[in-house]
């Protein structure tokens, strides 16, 4: 389609399902990306279009403007793909006309190809192999909850608990997180899986706060919660029927780290 569509610009077209398709953590995520890689590119178009009409070529103005732009956009990257998207798509409107070319139809053909780019990716991931969300989410927290329960079970013992594998879990997680806080906006769903994962984020920041003389008591009590939740993940096809016990979860977990 990139050859035929857009001929020598058909890269465009192949990158975008690339990095739409990449990394690939379920359906809703390609989704999210994808929308977030359109909307970008068009907010970023739109910027650069505005001020490259009044800049000259070959401007130092221009360069300290790409520098600035793509720090503000590796720097908000984290927070959305959508601000790496329309900083270097803004990036590339400015080095055109930094040299002189005309960069309108490049940056319409940059715009058709990344709507094609997207299109691709979001049908081959939700019809041709699709992967349900909530099955990466249940897959992650499990993995999740296994870590806070040896960690646990490591202060019970008087081990100092193995923090580097519940990061790691929190972070795997976390990654699909933003989709689940877009899911929740839109569907308005009580309960969501966004609220169970603010309650194991509640968790992970309670097991390592936990210091070295927790209530052991307590701390036996949130260990057997935590089994019982695992067992109820088990037999649930969504992460979003545990929201209660893993808020009750975090309380004890709380707990029985405010011991003096």
């Amino acid at each position: 389609l990139g050859h035929v569509l857009l001929h020598e610009h058909w890269p465009w077209v192949v990158i975008t399902a690339f990095v739409v398709c990449s990394g690939n953590r379920g359906r809703g995520d390609v989704l999210v990306k994808g929308f977030q890689r359109i909307g970008g590119a068009l907010v970023g178009t739109a910027i650069a279009t505005l001020t490259a009409g009044h800049l000259d070529a070959g401007s130092h103005l221009v360069v300290v403007l790409i520098f600035v732009i793509l720090g503000l956009a590796m720097w908000l990257r984290a927070r959305s793909y959508a601000y790496w998207a329309a900083g270097i798509t803004a990036v590339l409107s400015l080095l055109y006309g930094f040299f002189g070319v005309s960069g309108d139809d490049l940056l319409v053909h940059r715009l058709v190809g990344i709507l094609i780019g997207g299109a691709i990716a979001v049908t081959v991931s939700w019809f041709v192999l699709p992967i349900r969300t909530r099955s990466v989410a249940r897959r992650h927290t499990a993995t999740l909850l296994r870590a806070l329960q040896e960690a646990i079970g490591q202060r019970l013992d008087g081990e100092e608990p193995d923090r580097a594998a519940v990061e790691h879990a929190a972070h795997e997680l976390g990654v699909i997180a933003p989709t689940w806080r877009i899911h929740h906006r839109v569907t308005r769903a009580r309960p969501s899986p966004a609220h169970a994962l603010e309650a194991l984020e509640d968790c992970v920041s309670a097991t390592l706060d936990l210091g070295n003389s927790p209530d052991r008591a307590e701390l036996g009590e949130a260990a057997r919660a935590l089994g019982a939740v695992r067992r109820q993940l088990r037999d649930s096809d969504s992460i979003a029927p545990l929201t209660p016990a893993l808020q009750d979860l975090a309380e004890r977990l709380h707990r029985a780290g405010n011991t003096p």
